[in-house]
């Protein structure tokens, strides 16, 4: 994290738009979730919180399975733009601009040598940009997948690093996985 702190993360996720995170380190455990009914959250040992709103449709919409934009792209409803070849951390790339219906915006950052997505760059719908660089590629169930992303704002700033451990696929992950935790 920023602060020099580690934090320990569990990501799950199961199609269409299940997904379950956690997080701990030194300011506790956090979960955050979506059940395909609930999107909610719980900070250490406090109630779960049932989200509404914008913040539920964030959560919701950052479950879903097939977070890169290309994938099927048009009966998603996504709307792609070639920006042209550009160099990006020393690298020649293609600059695709991605929209989605709740008018999410990511530019993608393809290698044009190899066509793997170096780059992603979130575009906040305040206009500010986070920029999460993707490296130390490995090969899953036949599929390249970065296991290791920095994060920064646009000016190099907050930089937060994350690395993958390890990466499954496939795993059968039970339908109450997602549930909110019952209180203790």
């Amino acid at each position: 994290m920023p602060d020099g702190t580690t934090w320990r993360y569990i990501s799950e996720r199961r199609r269409p738009n299940l997904c379950r995170w956690e997080s701990s380190g030194p300011g506790g455990t956090r979960l955050r979730g979506y059940n395909g009914k609930a999107a909610w959250r719980r900070q250490g040992t406090g109630p779960v919180e049932i989200l509404s709103g914008v913040e539920a449709q964030e959560r919701i919409d950052t479950c879903e399975f097939d977070e890169d934009p290309l994938l099927d792209y048009a009966s998603r409803g996504i709307a792609i733009r070639n920006m042209g070849l550009v160099e990006v951390d020393g690298t020649k790339a293609y600059k695709v601009e991605t929209v989605t219906k709740s008018k999410n915006k990511r530019i993608i950052y393809i290698d044009a040598t190899n066509w793997l997505d170096v780059r992603w760059d979130y575009v906040e719908p305040d206009g500010s940009v986070m920029l999460q660089h993707l490296s130390d590629r490995r090969v899953v169930g036949g599929i390249s997948t970065a296991t290791t992303w920095l994060m920064t704002d646009a000016d190099g700033g907050f930089p937060m690093r994350s690395h993958a451990d390890t990466v499954e696929i496939d795993v059968r992950i039970p339908d109450e996985r997602f549930d909110p935790p019952s209180p203790q």
